[in-house]
């Protein structure tokens, strides 16, 4: 029964130095904690504004393979061989025709895209435009200072930029631009989904040409009648293509929620980098005078 008061004892007296040790250098504690939080505001300050533009797509023609794959059952019952996308998920097709450095090669051709994604300083808001690394992009004169970056270096850039992801339950994709320039990521977002469709369309009508010919040479060399009928209704289903993709805009991705002009900052979360940093600072004040107090009684 002594052993267990005079050990509860000697807690009280250990918890007491300690508290009368940290009261007597809370001034040392106090001044640590400002200078942290300090650098902390000084740090936050620094950081450029970045904005986010979102916008909701849904991939259009969702029975595409499935025609394409009874077309390609029908060419086959015909002896023709034709080149088919049947079972490919256009969702997937979607998300990775953004994230390929293909596409942001023939992204980056349009005006202005490269060097805002790769020489971007900063977004001035006076004059709601963006301020360039003069040491790398020269934009009164549209020039690059040293040499054009080299695509693979600013797909980099680009691909921690933009965000496109796809949701299983919904069939939702979910298409993020962040920048410095609440503009500028607004209308990269537009450009990506309005490139998506103008790519599709082309491909589409090229490829669907390209049947045509093929499919009209055949039937005028075929003598069999059931050959034909079934020549014909590949011929059909190529013409229904080729008009979807003269006619639709959005031949590829549907627009749910449009790109709209972000008004707030989605980051940094200055607050947050404040509070941390203060909170550091007082950990590391504490920390020190612990660690002296009980290297001094050893």
């Amino acid at each position: 029964m002594e052993n267990i008061d005079s050990k509860h004892l000697d807690d009280e007296i250990n918890l007491k130095e300690i508290f009368l040790e940290i009261f007597k250098n809370k001034n040392f504690i106090i001044l640590v904690t400002f200078t942290f939080s300090l650098i902390g505001v000084v740090y936050s300050l620094l950081q450029t504004n970045i904005y986010t533009s979102n916008a909701v797509l849904m991939a259009s023609g969702q029975n595409s393979s499935s025609q394409s794959s009874s077309l390609s059952s029908i060419a086959s019952s015909a002896g023709i061989k034709i080149g088919s996308s049947g079972g490919v998920d256009n969702n997937q097709l979607v998300v990775q025709m953004v994230k390929s450095r293909e596409f942001f090669q023939h992204l980056s051709t349009f005006e202005g895209v490269l060097p805002s994604i790769y020489a971007s300083k900063s977004f001035d808001k006076k004059t709601q435009s963006l301020t360039f690394d003069a040491s790398i992009y020269d934009s009164s004169k549209n020039i690059w200072i040293s040499e054009k970056p080299n695509i693979l270096e600013a797909y980099e850039l680009y691909d921690q930029s933009v965000f496109i992801t796809h949701s299983i339950n919904t069939g939702m994709i979910y298409l993020r631009v962040v920048h410095k320039s609440p503009i500028f990521a607004q209308s990269l977002c537009k450009l990506i989904i309005s490139e998506l469709n103008a790519l599709s369309k082309n491909r589409a009508a090229l490829e669907a040409s390209s049947s045509l010919d093929y499919l009209y040479a055949e039937l005028s060399k075929t003598p069999q009648q059931e050959i034909k009928q079934s020549i014909s209704a590949l011929i059909e289903g190529q013409l229904r293509t080729k008009m979807l993709a003269n006619v639709r805009n959005d031949y590829l991705v549907r627009t749910l929620d449009s790109p709209q002009l972000p008004y707030k900052k989605s980051a940094p979360w200055r607050t947050l980098i404040c509070l941390i940093f203060m909170f550091s600072g007082f950990l590391t004040s504490l920390s020190y005078v612990l660690i002296r107090f009980y290297g001094f009684r050893t």
